[in-house]
């Protein structure tokens, strides 16, 4: 009945499914053929014809604009003053499409229509086409009941020049059109790109109104849009010099009154913005909110942040107040960024102390605190000495590799003659002091390279040999050094290469070199035999070599079946060998270990068993992006492989595949690029036999239970 009178290719037109699809568009096409030069014409009748449901109507006005065509402006007007709201916001939305003068001209007028939906077309209209005449009545609609037509009708004003309608936000008749006018003239700010010489002359002004506005009787959403507002203002200026004391001082009082509102919103708004004004005042409300235990976790913690970020007004009380606070996280908040989240926090609070003042903060703080607090860049008040005095009564091995990351960050001789007496073979800290001694700028570093050289740890073997490579600039005619280059090679399949280039580069005897085998693994062989024949007094032994492991094809398919026709292990030996293989390094098992890496709790439940052993022997198979490498090329010519796992303002800690942390400072930092790499070495479980695999994987099975 919809479609009754209509000629059929008309009715069949306007009945086709799906009519913006290219299978409805061809069917209209075939209709608009039949129909030929009535087309438009019998359109244009069903539009205007106000018996017929809005739906056939506003369907026949898209069919006069498909395909980009311009739709008769007298159409469009006299469609603006039709009785269905509907087919007017539809003819609004079509004289902005048209964009020809006379649509253009009509935009404004329309402001008039009390229907939103209409009112919200016109001021997107207005955003194409700004018009200054329409100023006034925009700044009506920031009032609007309606918060769809307020943002339509802001957004239009922007594109307006501000002195056009700037000086009338005041005399706005309601507090939230007055409130809506000064967050869009602080947005306007945004489009001048923080120009000072153009925000300086409005600045007091805006803030003044600002001011106004949160002294007078407000709403809490009213009450959170004039606190945006001003933010956004302070934003604007770096400089809160540039604020008068007066001003401040009654922004300073009503956003610290703000704190005790009803609304949280309303209470955390205003503590960013004491946190932007960088007041003395503002920290002793500010920390109070930060120790009620009242309060949800999240707004204590932006209480702290907000807190941070004032530059004044800080004693040793109340800074250790903040960062017991910072160093004790809750549930959930145990990840990287979150702790670097913290740490700048503490970091910027340590600038602004003077050395007595960090000092005696840091001593009366807890044991957690203060392990938190040596951590903090500008917060540093230990001595190396006082380093391994706390790494010598830490309890966990975590707590002692992050302290040895502390000490390292130090950079200097007297943190690079500490870490060395640290150094002990026996100890499961062994590659973390290699690790940390070999980055030093320090004449002694190359000794620590060529120890690493020989680690079991492949990841650590192949780190050292680049190493090793940017500090010997010339053959460095030392048997230590060809020695880790042979270990290297025999270990480290990924690093085998380079090794045994080297080693070719850096000929124990140069007459050998012309008798070098093709086959890597005869290579090692004739190096060994070399290395024996030139250095007798050396009784080291090689280690046997290790081949492909089992990224072999031949051996990983022995492996496949083996785990397929042995469905159970010993998951008791599975566990010592996830502890002692380093997984526990990156990934956590039914809360034990760190989240560098994937937690593996329920992996069993996600993935068939051919899966895990898949990632295990290939972790760069298919790497998630959260789980890349990122190597780091430093400008003294080091390459730091890892990925970020802690920032300060000018530090950046760089955690590699054995879980080692080390502290780049970033203006050190040339080129970073991600790699395809995941953070697990390669050929990690290639000392294993495939019993030890089986086992591995029953004690990852457990997770099932």
């Amino acid at each position: 009945g919809d479609l009754q009178g209509l000629p059929e290719a008309l009715a069949q037109a306007l009945n086709t499914p799906q009519y913006m699809s290219a299978f409805g568009r061809a069917a209209i096409k075939r209709n608009l053929e039949k129909l030929g030069a009535n087309w438009k014409t019998q359109l244009a009748e069903v539009v205007k014809d106000k018996k017929r449901p809005d739906a056939v109507r506003s369907r026949a006005l898209d069919f006069l604009g498909m395909e980009g065509e311009v739709i008769a402006s007298a159409l469009l007007l006299e469609i603006c003053g039709d009785a269905s709201a509907f087919m007017r916001a539809q003819a609004v939305q079509r004289m902005n499409t048209n964009g020809d003068a006379a649509s253009k001209a009509h935009l404004s007028a329309m402001l008039d229509d009390k229907e939103p939906w209409v009112q919200r077309r016109v001021c997107e209209g207005l955003m194409s086409y700004p018009d200054p005449a329409s100023a006034k009545k925009l700044l009506e609609l920031l009032g609007h009941a309606d918060r769809f037509v307020r943002y339509a009708a802001s957004q239009a004003l922007r594109r307006l020049p501000d002195d056009v309608w700037t000086g009338k936000v005041m005399a706005l008749e309601t507090p939230l059109a007055r409130c809506e006018a000064l967050l869009t003239w602080a947005q306007t700010f945004q489009a001048l790109k923080i120009d000072a010489q153009k925000i300086a002359p409005k600045f007091e002004t805006m803030l003044s109104f600002g001011a106004d506005l949160l002294e007078s009787k407000l709403n809490a959403e009213e009450s959170i849009t004039a606190l945006r507002a001003v933010g956004l203002t302070l934003l604007a200026r770096s400089d809160n010099a540039a604020v008068p004391a007066e001003l401040k001082g009654r922004l300073l009082a009503k956003c610290a009154a703000f704190l005790e509102h009803a609304d949280a919103r309303v209470c955390m708004d205003a503590a960013e913005i004491l946190g932007y004004m960088g007041d003395a005042r503002a920290v002793p409300p500010l920390l109070a909110k930060m120790k009620n235990e009242l309060l949800p976790r999240e707004e204590r913690i932006h209480y702290a942040v907000a807190a941070g970020a004032i530059g004044a007004g800080w004693d040793e009380k109340n800074c250790a107040e903040l960062l017991e606070f910072l160093a004790s996280p809750g549930a959930g908040e145990e990840g990287a960024s979150f702790k670097g989240n913290m740490t700048q926090t503490a970091a910027r609070l340590g600038k602004v102390l003077s050395a007595e003042q960090r000092a005696a903060a840091f001593n009366a703080l807890s044991p957690n605190a203060k392990t938190f607090a040596v951590a903090v860049q500008g917060f540093n008040v230990l001595s190396s000495q006082g380093y391994i005095e706390r790494f010598q009564k830490a309890a966990s091995l975590e707590e002692k590799s992050d302290l040895l990351a502390k000490l390292a960050s130090m950079g200097n001789d007297e943190a690079f003659r500490a870490i060395e007496k640290l150094v002990d073979e026996t100890s499961p800290l062994y590659d973390t002091a290699l690790t940390q001694l070999m980055r030093f700028k320090h004449a002694d570093a190359k000794k620590y390279a060529v120890l690493a050289l020989a680690s079991a740890s492949r990841g650590l073997a192949a780190a050292a040999l680049g190493r090793v490579q940017e500090l010997y600039k010339e053959d460095p005619e030392d048997p230590n050094v060809y020695y880790g280059l042979i270990v290297c090679a025999a270990r480290s399949s990924e690093a085998r290469d380079a090794a045994l280039a080297q080693l070719k580069k850096w000929a124990i005897d140069d007459k050998a070199v012309a008798k070098l085998p093709p086959e890597p693994e005869k290579q090692i062989v004739f190096w060994e035999q070399v290395f024996r024949e030139n250095f007798k007094q050396d009784k080291r032994d090689f280690p046997e070599f290790s081949g492909e492991g089992w990224q072999n094809p031949e051996r990983y398919a022995k492996l496949e079946a083996f785990i397929k026709t042995t469905p159970t292990g010993n998951a008791v030996n599975g566990k010592v060998l996830f502890s002692s293989m380093k997984c526990v390094n990156c990934h956590a098992f039914k809360g034990e270990g760190k989240q560098l890496g994937p937690e593996l709790t329920d992996v069993a439940k996600r993935f068939e068993a051919s899966k895990i052993i898949d990632d295990i022997v290939y972790p760069s198979k298919v790497v998630d992006a959260r789980y890349k490498q990122t190597q780091f090329i430093m400008r003294d010519g080091q390459r730091v492989s890892g990925f970020g796992s802690s920032e300060t303002d000018d530090t950046l800690g760089v955690t590699n595949s054995d879980a080692v942390t080390v502290t780049l400072k970033k203006a050190d930092i040339v080129k970073r690029r991600v790699t395809d790499q995941s953070i697990m070495p390669n050929g990690l479980v290639d000392t294993l036999t495939q019993e030890q695999i089986r086992d591995l994987l029953a004690f990852l099975e457990t997770g099932k239970k």
